[in-house]
């Protein structure tokens, strides 16, 4: 998990700064402008042009933005990470995982062979230089 970045530097303010002007300038206002509010547009655009400026000239002046849409947006990531790993885990490996105990299938030579006297496998290092672009 991330942890929540309480003291920015200036490099990441004026990057956060660039990021607001793509996601208002490029993002919001021609939302805004093609659902017929050419008003809101405008402003969303401007907001971007002064932000960015701000973003340049004096970052610090946007590190309470910063912290507040960090403080704002840290939960919905916490939910949602932990909702997708879940999903991906007990919806995707599991079934796998059980798939492949079902059909007996052991890639890693896990399974123990009570008649072998050993484990070892012989090292054989006359494969050939093909085997590096074929690594799986």
């Amino acid at each position: 998990m991330i942890p929540i970045l309480w003291n920015p530097d200036r490099k990441m303010l004026a990057e956060f700064s660039e990021a607001g002007m793509f996601a208002l300038g490029m993002v919001a206002a021609p939302l805004a402008y093609y659902r017929g509010q050419p008003r809101l547009a405008v402003a969303f655009w401007c907001l971007a042009v002064i932000g960015r400026l701000v973003g340049l000239v004096r970052p610090d002046w946007l590190r309470p933005v910063f912290l507040g849409l960090t403080l704002a947006t840290w939960p919905i990531g916490w939910v949602v990470s932990r909702l997708a790993l879940g999903l991906l885990y007990y919806f995707v490996f599991t079934p796998i995982a059980l798939t492949f105990r079902l059909i007996g299938r052991d890639a890693l030579g896990l399974k123990a062979d009570h008649d072998a006297k050993s484990y070892w496998e012989p090292y054989r290092p006359d494969r050939g230089l093909d085997r590096y672009l074929r690594p799986f």
